[in-house]
């Protein structure tokens, strides 16, 4: 098991972080994020109008051993209504999971066999939109 995002605390306030601080998830992990608020920032690139999303996940697993990406209770993604709290990028075999989505959707784009469970929206743009 990997746990993720624990540096993202004690980065600088209103940092983008661009490097987490775990090896890419191999097939059959499972990445535990730390709970805490991982908002979007309204000068981060945009992709045909869009943010690109306050998280972006783009490793995956296989059919026997997806990748599991979970949310630790209070793990909150806020999209701050720019649009994508979560983007799945150009992945296979994930498993998205017990996350606090605010303000945001979770796109899943030219991805497959992805599985979002137990996670909750909150205000405005919430869903989940496949491209």
């Amino acid at each position: 098991m990997l746990k993720g995002c624990s540096g993202v605390k004690a980065s600088r306030k209103g940092s983008r972080v661009y490097s987490v601080d775990w090896q890419l998830p191999k097939a059959g992990d499972t990445v535990i994020v730390a709970k805490g608020v991982y908002a979007a920032k309204s000068g981060w690139p945009k992709v045909r109008g869009l943010l690109e999303g306050a998280v972006v996940f783009t490793s995956g697993g296989t059919k026997d051993k997806p990748v599991t990406y979970r949310g630790e209770k209070g793990a909150i993604i806020d999209g701050r209504l720019f649009s994508n709290a979560i983007k799945i990028s150009q992945a296979r075999e994930i498993v998205l999971e017990g996350f606090d989505i605010r303000r945001g959707r979770v796109v899943v784009w030219e991805s497959s066999y992805c599985v979002i469970k137990n996670n909750t929206f909150h205000e405005g743009r919430g869903g989940i939109h496949i491209r």
